[in-house]
C-alpha cells in the first residue's frame, strides 16, 4: 500500500479500500490492547466504557466477547436462558448449540442448562435420520422443475424414507416430519395437475 501511493494511485479504490481496512485493524488492534489490560486490572467502569467503543466500531473478537461477559454478566445469563429454551422449543439445533457454548463460557449450571443439552441430543438424532428424507425430496423437487414434470415413482422413495425415519424414532410432531409431509402433499397435487393438463390437451 505504501509503494502504491509512492507511485500516484491515492485514488485508486482498491488502495483506498486497502487503507481503510488497514486503519480499522489498527484501532481495532489498539482497542484490545486497552480492553485487555482493563480486564486485568479488573477496572469495570472504563471496560464499560471501552465496551461502547467497541460496539460503535462493530469489534467482537474474542478480547471483546471475555469482556462483555465480565460487565454485562447478569444480562448475558438473562439472555442466554431465553436463547436456551426458545432454541430448544422451536427446534433450532444452531441456536442452541450457540446458547450452550455461551452457557459454559458463563459458567452455568442447573436444570435449564440440563433440558437444553437432552434437547440438542434429540434434536442432532433428528437430524440425522431427516437427512435421508431431505436427500429424497431434492432429487423429486429437480425433478418436478423438469419439463417432463414428476410420476408417482418420484415421490414414492420420500415416503418410504419418511417412513423409515420415523420408525427409527423422528416424531411426527417433528418439523422435518411437517416440512415433508407438506411436501408429499405438494408433489401429490402437482402430480394431479399433471394428468389433469394431460387429458385437457389430448380432448
Amino acid at each position: 500500500l505504501e509503494k502504491a501511493k509512492a507511485l500516484g494511485f491515492e485514488t485508486d479504490n482498491r488502495v483506498i479500500n486497502g487503507l481503510a481496512v488497514q486503519v480499522q485493524l489498527r484501532e481495532e488492534k489498539v482497542l484490545t490492547a486497552k480492553i485487555s489490560e482493563a480486564i486485568d486490572a479488573k477496572d469495570k467502569d472504563t471496560l464499560r466504557k471501552l465496551m461502547k467503543e467497541a460496539e460503535r466500531n462493530n469489534i467482537t473478537n474474542n478480547i471483546v466477547k471475555a469482556a462483555r461477559i465480565i460487565v454485562d454478566r447478569e444480562k448475558l445469563i438473562n439472555e442466554t436462558n431465553t436463547k436456551l429454551k426458545t432454541s430448544a422449543e422451536n427446534g433450532d439445533l444452531a441456536a442452541l448449540n450457540e446458547a450452550l457454548e455461551t452457557s459454559i463460557e458463563l459458567g452455568l449450571e442447573g436444570e435449564q442448562v440440563k433440558q437444553a443439552k437432552v434437547a440438542r441430543d434429540r434434536l442432532e438424532k433428528e437430524a440425522n435420520l431427516a437427512a435421508t428424507v431431505t436427500a429424497e425430496m431434492k432429487t423429486c423437487e429437480t425433478k418436478s422443475q423438469s419439463s417432463t414434470g414428476i410420476v408417482e415413482a418420484d415421490i414414492s422413495p420420500v415416503k418410504e424414507k419418511l417412513g423409515e425415519a420415523v420408525a427409527n424414532g423422528l416424531p411426527e410432531t417433528s418439523k422435518m416430519f411437517e416440512k415433508a409431509t407438506n411436501f408429499i402433499k405438494s408433489m401429490e397435487k402437482q402430480l394431479t395437475i399433471q394428468e389433469e393438463l394431460k387429458q385437457y390437451s389430448t380432448e
